[in-house]
């Protein structure tokens, strides 16, 4: 007997009105946060991006606030990792410009004039229309149902879609084989797949699914995938859903993998991340997901509790061995990142949490791949953000960079120090608002040295090698605050970041993509977009299927 939908944290029905009181914590006239201030963006539009140096951080940063309990039993203030020759090396980070405007019109629908849930899509870049004089296109998705294609070089749009519902997701490339087309990927909380070509001047279906759970539709939060799970050049797409259920279809025949869909007894918000934890040359599956504490579910019957789990499927969709991983009090709604951080043979997990239940949830999870816990970081707030990995001080190991629903950005070493402890949602009397984005790490200004960008309110914010804020650039025109990561990609004229946004106008909300470009080309980057790059599969080593984001092409 299957089990129904239960009436705890991945209630999808309640959820599927997309307001998504839960998650909409910054809207106005919102009870669910009271501690943290509402993001008030700004109200005057302006052709060029209004630039004020951020206040500086201290060198040892403050881990928390002393009050908190996090503050208490974080770990201690880190030593410094640079040598004084190599923080002589770094160049001076240039101010970006906002160098275009992608605009896509008017939204459709009341998104024209209220927000239904907050842009979480970030933008991607990719020669999708293969065009043959050095052009490429940018692609955005956007709560209206709507993506859009716009012509990088001219920042003509070239082609509109609709959906068919609100779209959270962020849109992916694939090629079905090497040196083939890219294929556009997206789902929306209606329940809608999609697999699109945008070749010969037209709209091509290559792909679509639409999802249900005891007969009603349910929606797509989470970043859909594309892999090779057998290894053979089939290529799945893979989907975590509203639905209860995990899907591997065939991208070619439309058909479910053997062993697919997986069911796990509530709903997933995380996205799914494909990669080889354990390199026996076969890929496994990492998401997060709820677990409201009800009947057979797994928390109620073992932990007799409420939480979310994470956990790995192999590509069979059989359960590895040590997983589920339970993490109580609160769901993971948070998308893993992939990563060997701890120089062994494997990789680790680190994943943040979920925003459902109030007042828990407040840590940063550090799995081995055997479902083991490394680290529990203590956190000001809920990690809804995705974290990211690199090497942001240059010492040659990696650390995770991770945003906290307070709007916090912190930098955590692999010894558990706190390397930075940034407000990156400033407000109105320098005020830290609630935040949700997922950072990103690269070097944009090509001098060997790898910063964090992310965003908050309606500014973003690149943080260097010396865990200080160095840049906070205003996007006035913001509605609802900046959520969506940034994507990095160098171009010619420089390193260009890539914000997918809601833009406000006298007439209502328009589906835009402002680019930001910096004085100098972009260098090789380790996290230059959400789940690392265009392919959306969360693996570090993939080059195959893209070229990598954030570097020269």
């Amino acid at each position: 007997m299957r089990f129904s939908r239960p009436q705890g944290a991945g209630v999808a029905a309640m959820l599927s009105s997309i307001v998504l009181v839960s998650l909409v914590l910054s809207a106005p006239g919102s009870s669910a946060s009271p501690a943290a201030p509402v993001a008030q963006p700004a109200s005057a539009a302006a052709a060029q991006p209004q630039v004020r140096p951020a206040a500086a951080s201290p060198a040892r940063p403050s881990l928390l606030d002393s009050g908190s309990a996090a503050a208490r039993t974080a770990a201690p203030a880190a030593p410094s990792l640079l040598s004084a020759a190599a923080v002589a090396a770094p160049k001076r980070i240039g101010t970006p410009v906002r160098s275009k405007v992608y605009d896509g019109g008017y939204l459709q629908g009341t998104t024209r004039t209220t927000a239904n849930g907050e842009a979480f899509s970030a933008a991607v870049v990719g020669n999708v229309t293969n065009h043959t004089d050095g052009d490429t296109d940018i692609i955005g998705a956007y709560l209206d149902g709507t993506v859009h294609v716009w012509s990088q070089k001219s920042g003509r749009q070239l082609f509109v879609v609709q959906t068919g519902g609100p779209i959270a997701a962020s849109p992916g490339l694939f090629r079905m084989k090497p040196g083939g087309q890219l294929y556009v990927t997206i789902a929306n909380k209606a329940g809608h797949v999609y697999v699109y070509s945008f070749t010969g001047g037209r709209i091509r279906v290559v792909f679509h699914k639409r999802v249900s759970f005891e007969g009603k539709y349910n929606g797509v939060f989470g970043t859909p995938t594309v892999a090779d799970l057998d290894r053979n050049g089939r290529m799945y797409l893979v989907a975590t859903t509203w639905t209860q259920q995990v899907y591997a279809w065939d991208v070619a025949t439309g058909a479910n993998k053997r062993g697919f869909p997986i069911w796990v007894k509530d709903t997933v918000w995380s996205s799914p991340v494909v990669s080889d934890i354990d390199n026996d040359g076969w890929s496994e599956i990492i998401f997060g997901y709820d677990c409201g504490g009800a009947g057979t579910q797994i928390c109620n019957v073992k932990y007799h509790s409420k939480g979310g789990f994470v956990t790995v499927y192999d590509h069979n969709g059989r359960l590895r061995p040590g997983w589920p991983k339970f993490i109580p009090g609160q769901v993971v709604w948070s998308t893993p990142a992939v990563a060997n951080i701890a120089g062994d043979s494997g990789k680790e997990i680190i994943v943040g949490t979920g925003l459902f239940y109030p007042g828990a949830g407040k840590q940063t999870w550090v799995l081995d791949r055997n479902g083991r816990t490394i680290k529990t970081v203590p956190m000001l707030g809920r990690t809804f953000s995705s974290p990211a990995i690199g090497d942001i001080t240059h010492s040659g190991r990696q650390q995770i960079v991770i945003t906290d629903d307070t709007g916090y950005t912190d930098i955590i070493d692999t010894k558990w120090h706190r390397l930075a402890h940034i407000c990156t949602a400033k407000i109105s009397g320098g005020r830290c608002a609630t935040s949700h984005t997922s950072p990103i790490i690269g070097d944009v200004n090509n001098d060997g040295y790898q910063e964090v960008i992310t965003a908050g309110s309606n500014s973003f914010y690149v943080i260097d090698h010396t865990r200080m804020a160095v840049v906070s650039v205003q996007i006035p025109e913001t509605f609802y605050g900046l959520s969506a990561s940034p994507t990095l990609v160098s171009r010619a004229g420089g390193a260009t970041l890539y914000f997918a946004l809601m833009a406000k106008s006298s007439g209502g909300n328009r589906a835009q993509v402002m680019a930001y470009t910096f004085p100098t080309a972009a260098g090789a980057s380790s996290w230059p977009t959400f789940k690392i790059n265009a392919a959306r599969n969360g693996v570090t080593n993939q080059t195959s299927v893209y070229p990598p984001l954030g570097q020269t092409r």
